[in-house]
């Protein structure tokens, strides 16, 4: 069996290196899920860009993928 050394320094720094990629994964989540939620709504799409800080080709590519999911849900 092999033992290392524990450092409590580069546990910690990791740990938090992970908990802030954690969070801005969920924050990107939730942003994601708002835009969608106004494009659902027919927000104009530079209402949704300045609302969300989303670019104006990452929202267009949501309402392209939105518009997907809805025209395949309607040939089934």
């Amino acid at each position: 069996m092999i033992y290392t050394e524990w450092n409590w320094d580069d546990a910690l720094r990791v740990r938090k290196e992970e908990g802030i990629q954690e969070g801005l994964q969920k924050g990107l989540q939730r942003v994601l899920a708002t835009a969608k939620n106004l494009l659902a709504k027919g927000y104009p799409l530079t209402d949704i860009i300045e609302a969300t800080g989303l670019s104006e080709p990452e929202v267009k590519a949501l309402k392209l993928s939105n518009s997907a999911k809805k025209s395949s849900l309607h040939r089934k």
